[in-house]
């Protein structure tokens, strides 16, 4: 056996599982597989995805015991979860029927706790899950160009911080990785769902004498640190959105424009919105006379 003095680093290419699928499944086989044989990897089964799911189980097992390998471990974490975040659209929706009542979720849950929590939704939450899913399956893979624009609104005490932190866990499941920002207009709102306010995440400006005053336009260097914080962001979620005056959306819009480099409305990401028209009106403007 010949010894490299020289140490070698593994180069993969890099595929992308929603537009390449049997590419990107195939590469992980040959990263995390033991086998003498490359035809060894799919042989039982049709697809590199049915085989690398098959070897969930023995893969994860492994990966536990090797803590010098984390990055290793969220590689193969995400691409599970992504098999598994779009099951539910082959699946028919079969509800149970829970008594107790319902905590809710951590905000990042666990594998358990968020099979738990999607078998406890009921008939209209489940459609809204089923919607955003299947939104996302359109985009990844091309097939549709639309962006989400869905206000998300029930009566008091139904269930809609629940959804909220669902929804926020299946997004991020589909796509792999953190792509959901979340915001609400107060800091005690925005604690609630695990995000921040408006103002801060946009960096938006604060009202004056109780009126809204005039966004300043980001530039040079902390608009190139923006950007990047935003270049990963598909999804915006926005809680109690009853108390978001008309003015401060179209800031949204505009400040998201400007941040994803794009003139499509909200920059061209997905807009869920939350919130209860019935229970808190936006804050009115003052007459500048």
């Amino acid at each position: 056996m010949v010894i490299r003095n020289v140490p070698a680093v593994v180069r993969v290419p890099y595929f992308v599982a929603a537009s390449d699928p049997e590419n990107y499944y195939y590469s992980l086989l040959l990263q995390y597989v033991s086998f003498r044989n490359e035809s060894e990897l799919i042989v039982d089964y049709d697809t590199a995805r049915d085989s690398f799911l098959a070897m969930e189980s023995d893969l994860r097992s492994t990966n536990a015991r090797l803590e010098i390998f984390r990055e290793r471990d969220r590689q193969l974490e995400n691409a599970f979860n992504q098999i598994h975040a779009f099951e539910i659209l082959n699946q028919e929706a079969q509800q149970e029927n829970f008594e107790e009542e319902l905590e809710m979720p951590e905000q990042h849950m666990t594998d358990n706790e968020f099979l738990y929590a999607r078998r406890a939704m009921h008939v209209g939450q489940m459609d809204a899950f089923l919607f955003i899913t299947r939104s996302i399956s359109e985009q990844l893979n091309n097939q549709s160009d639309e962006r989400l624009r869905l206000f998300i609104t029930s009566n008091a005490g139904t269930g809609k911080t629940f959804l909220f932190n669902l929804l926020k866990n299946q997004v991020n499941r589909c796509y792999g990785k953190q792509v959901v920002k979340v915001c609400a207009l107060t800091g005690v709102a925005a604690r609630l769902v695990g995000g921040s306010t408006l103002h801060s995440t946009l960096k938006l400006p604060v009202q004056k004498d109780g009126r809204i005053v005039q966004m300043p336009i980001l530039t040079g260097n902390y608009l190139r640190l923006m950007r990047q914080q935003w270049q990963h962001t598909e999804f915006l979620f926005i809680d109690e959105i009853s108390m978001v005056p008309y003015e401060m959306l179209c800031m949204v819009d505009s400040r998201l424009k400007q941040l994803k480099n794009n003139e499509l409305l909200f920059g061209g990401i997905n807009i869920c919105v939350f919130g209860d028209l019935m229970q808190l009106p936006p804050g009115a403007r003052k007459s500048s006379v």
